[in-house]
This record gives C-alpha cells, structure tokens and sequence, in this order.
C-alpha cells in the first residue's frame, strides 16, 4: 500500500442522480407545496380584492339600533356580537346587521364585548355602503394587512417551482470529476488553509470514493 497520507490518495467523485421512479416521487413531493401554495394564494388574494371594494365603498351615517353577545353552543367562535344599524342612502332607509365582511364571532366573550361596547344602541357611528347594492353594507372593513398572507404563500408555490426544476433540468456533462488532495493541500494553500480546502472538496463532492 502506498503512503498513509490524505495528501497522497485521490478522491474520485460520482454523481448519481436519481432514477425515472425517483425523480417521479421527487417531482410529486415539490408539486404539493406548488398547489398547496397557489390555492392558498388565490384565496388570499380574492379575499383581499373583495375586501378592498370594501374599503372603496361610500361611510354613510348610522344610528346603532341593537347591540349584544350572543352565544352559540358547539362552536369553536361562540361568542359573536349581534346588532343592528340603521342608515339613509339614496334617499332610502336601510337596517344593516354586519360588523365585517365574513366576520363569525370570537372564542374569546372579551371580543365580542368589546363591540358591544363600541357600539352602543342609540349611539352614532358610520358604516360603509355597497352602492351596488345599497341593503349591503358593514360597520367596519377588514385590515389591509391580511393580503400579505398572500405573500408568504408565495414561497411554497417558489419552493415548488425551484424544485421540480432542479429535479428535471440537464445535468451538464462530466458525471465523475478527480480530485487530489495533494494539490489541495499543496504550497498554494499551506497548513491550515490546505486542510480547510480539504475538508471544503470533501463537503461538496458527495458520495466519494478513495482510491489509494
């Protein structure tokens, strides 16, 4: 056997990409995050185009006229605030019963107290009016910000694109590539930079084998 040393064997490095089978398997496990992530995506942003023709919608004065919490048993958001408004809009009377667009209640009772309180019957407050449709209207539109939700959702439909193209792209030619740790570790990368060279080649070039 020649020399004991690293510096003398020669590592031989051969990519093995994997089968049709697998590459199958590998493209099903990214697609999962692509559809995942586009689904999530599109409800996302509808909701959050209807929600900003919400916010578009003409404030028109009301007049609150009912104002409680209720509880629904069985629910996981039993605590829900029921009220009433009641506004004028193209010269028309109109009774409203929504706080937000979708809006289900709480599973916390502060929540929904909270509302009762912020709107108390008798008291005045402006809602928002479909003029579409004017018997459609809320109290209050939802945040802007649930649309960047969107926007997180955008990096599974990435991570599922990057995917199934790294798993199907061309590998370029030279399926075994030799190195030598000798020229590693040679005088151009003497003592410890020579071994961190070493040790660099042996992390990327995986599986190896050693020839000595």
């Amino acid at each position: 056997m020649r020399g004991a040393g690293l510096s003398d064997a020669t590592v031989s490095f051969r990519g093995r990409p994997p089968g049709a089978v697998g590459k199958l398997f590998i493209t099903f496990f990214f697609l999962i995050f692509f559809v995942a992530g586009t689904l999530f995506t599109v409800l996302v942003l509808r909701g959050a185009w209807r929600d900003a023709q919400v916010r578009s919608w003409p404030a028109v004065p009301c007049t609150i006229t009912r104002s409680e919490v209720a509880i629904r048993d069985g629910s996981e958001s039993p605590y829900v605030w029921q009220g009433g408004y009641a506004y004028v809009y193209g010269g028309h009377q109109y009774v409203g019963h929504d706080y937000q667009r979708g809006y289900g209640g709480s599973g916390n009772y502060a929540d929904a107290e909270r509302l009762a309180r912020k709107y108390p019957v008798g008291g005045s407050s402006v809602c928002l009016v479909n003029p579409a449709d004017p018997a459609q209207s809320v109290l209050e539109a939802k945040s802007p910000w649930v649309a960047r939700l969107g926007l997180f959702s955008l990096i599974f439909v990435a991570i599922g694109v990057i995917g199934i193209w790294a798993t199907w792209r061309k590998k370029g030619n030279g399926a075994s590539a030799a190195i030598s740790l000798r020229a590693v570790s040679s005088t151009q990368w003497p003592g410890k930079k020579g071994r961190f060279g070493a040790a660099i080649a042996f992390s990327v070039f995986e599986p190896a084998k050693v020839r000595r």
